[in-house]
């Protein structure tokens, strides 16, 4: 049996949440969590299938990967992928919501993730117009600590031995 430790079953289960949220979000209910009719009233379908695609996609090989390895060194080409993938990501997700909640951005944005969001369930104050909700505070620190995870063990991973079954 390989060596698996508790944090590659964290690294595992943070990265199927982030996977599921990536995929439903903006099409199942999660009751306060989330606003899916809101959503669409801003964005097309087209727009939302586009969307759900590129940024869910991507992370579905990620997915595979780290499960197929779990327990094992990656290979090279799988490290540079997932060392560029997840930091990429949340740069992506702080610039969408983290860079406009502290600095402020157009009204138009604003105004955009108020209809969107301005219904669901969130603890944080609103600053410039915008709340960060529960649900996209939650991906986002899974995002982080997958991406914090994914360095680490790029940096003391366990070297390509045999692994030993037992």
């Amino acid at each position: 049996m390989r060596k698996i430790i508790l944090l590659d079953w964290l690294y595992l289960g943070l990265q199927l949440l982030i996977l599921l949220f990536l995929f439903t979000h903006d099409w199942i209910s999660f009751g306060s969590l989330n606003d899916v009719e809101a959503v669409k009233q801003v964005k097309t379908t087209r727009e939302l299938i586009i969307q759900t695609i590129l940024n869910g996609a991507p992370f579905a090989p990620a997915f595979f990967f780290c499960s197929v390895y779990v327990g094992k060194a990656y290979p090279l080409l799988v490290k540079i992928f997932l060392n560029i993938y997840f930091p990429v990501l949340l740069i992506g997700a702080i610039w969408a919501w983290w860079i406009p909640y502290f600095f402020g951005t157009t009204p138009e944005k604003v105004q955009q993730y108020q209809w969107m969001f301005g219904k669901t369930h969130a603890f944080l104050p609103e600053m410039n117009g915008i709340t960060p909700n529960t649900l996209h505070l939650v991906f986002h620190l899974a995002l982080l600590f997958v991406t914090v995870i994914t360095i680490y063990f790029s940096l003391k991973r366990r070297k390509n031995k045999k692994i030993v079954y037992k």
